[in-house]
């Protein structure tokens, strides 16, 4: 199993990412473990893909993304 303590994940708009069942994610706010094909809680900044548990959570990171999207950078592989 791949995990990823961080969570930015490089695409472009016409660009799908592959993501791989077994691989988990982190979401910046509250630190929980996600795999990321089952949140439907998505954000872009600058680039980067974010995944969230919950509304509550990306709406806090969308609020003031610079704060917690520095902390997480994905590392995919």
């Amino acid at each position: 199993m791949k995990f990823s303590k961080v969570i930015g994940q490089q695409v472009s708009d016409d660009l799908e990412v592959p993501i791989d069942e077994e691989e988990f994610v982190i979401d910046p706010i509250c630190e929980l473990e996600l795999q990321p094909y089952e949140t439907e809680y998505r954000s872009y900044h600058k680039g980067k893909l974010y995944y969230f548990c919950s509304e509550d959570c990306l709406q806090r990171f969308e609020d003031c993304p610079e704060k917690y999207a520095s902390e997480f950078i994905y590392e995919h592989g």
